[in-house]
């Protein structure tokens, strides 16, 4: 087979989350911004790099519909790389690549997510690093429920269990991180609200479950 090469350019906020995806310890990253910042294209570019670089992998982007899909990334995949086009399957809705990566565009009915890690098995049933939960059935997973701003107040709703610690961490450079809250869970939803700094152009955050 000929040799293929790709050129995957990164945005520097983009290479400083892909670098965090790569070496950090996180098990959920949110990645926020106005309508226009390269969110999607940050998440397929690191997504693509992720395939090329460690073979034989499966990962997936989700969307609520598959015209988001379509539009967000299917699309915006096989412009920006058209050799892709030799890869995707229309059938499955994933690209298959030479090295054995699999990237699957995928939808999501409401209530259901994915849980992805170094496991082979998930309430009995046997997984390979990637799991899909049906309608949240094995309880909350930990992640941000929702987003949102008004009033001058940045609002956060996150999915927790009860009973457990948590840290909600913050920065500005995906390096530096500092402790903003912390709780211990009463119940499934955590609510943060945080004042907006104008003078700001772009803030991380993310969620850490402590030790008990």
């Amino acid at each position: 087979m000929a040799r293929i090469e790709f050129r995957v350019a990164l945005q520097p906020k983009q290479d400083e989350l892909y670098e965090m995806v790569q070496g950090g310890r996180a098990t959920w990253i949110g990645f926020g911004g106005s309508r226009g910042s390269a969110k999607s294209g940050g998440a397929r570019r690191i997504m693509l790099k992720r395939c090329l670089e460690n073979p034989r992998t499966r990962r997936a982007i989700f969307r609520r519909t598959f015209p988001l899909v379509k539009e967000n990334h299917i699309d915006k995949f096989l412009d920006e790389w058209p050799v892709l086009r030799e890869w995707y399957n229309v059938g499955n809705s994933e690209i298959r690549f030479p090295n054995g990566s699999v990237l699957a565009l995928e939808v999501l009915p409401t209530g259901d997510f994915v849980i992805g890690g170094d496991f082979t098995m998930v309430n009995g049933a046997t997984r390979s690093r990637v799991a899909r939960i049906l309608g949240g059935t094995v309880g909350p997973a930990l992640r941000v429920s929702s987003v949102g701003a008004a009033g001058g107040m940045f609002n956060l709703q996150l999915s927790v269990m009860p009973g457990r610690r948590y840290a909600l961490e913050t920065s500005l450079d995906l390096r530096a991180w500092i402790e903003v809250r912390r709780t211990t869970a009463t119940s499934t939803l955590w609510q943060v609200s945080e004042t907006l700094d104008a003078g700001t152009a772009c803030r991380f955050y993310r969620l850490r479950e402590l030790s008990p």
